[in-house]
C-alpha cells in the first residue's frame, strides 16, 4: 500500500491481511484513518484503523496503538471490530 493511497483514503476495495476489504473511509486523525470494512471470513462489518506509516517507527506509538486495540476488542458493543496496524 502506498503512502499516497493511504493518505488520500483511496484504500476502497483493498483487501488487508487477506481478510478485510476496505469499504469506506469513516474518518482520519492524528494516528491514521478508520475505515468501515468487511471481514471476508466472517462476512461481518468491522472497523479497521490503519496507522499512519510515519508513526510506525515509534515504539511508544506502536504500544499505544496496541493498547487501544486491546481495549477496543474488549468492549461489548464493538467487540466485532478489529484494529490492524498497516506499516
Amino acid at each position: 500500500m502506498s503512502d499516497e493511497k493511504q493518505a488520500t483514503g483511496t484504500l476502497m476495495d483493498t483487501v488487508l491481511d487477506g481478510r478485510y476489504r476496505i469499504d469506506k473511509l469513516l474518518g482520519e486523525g492524528g494516528m491514521g484513518a478508520v475505515y468501515s470494512a468487511t471481514d471476508l471470513r466472517l462476512e461481518k462489518r468491522v472497523a479497521v484503523k490503519v496507522m499512519a506509516r510515519e508513526l510506525s517507527a515509534s515504539p511508544e506509538v506502536l504500544a499505544r496503538f496496541h493498547r487501544e486495540a486491546q481495549v477496543t476488542s474488549g468492549l461489548g458493543a464493538v467487540s466485532d471490530s478489529k484494529a490492524l496496524r498497516a506499516c
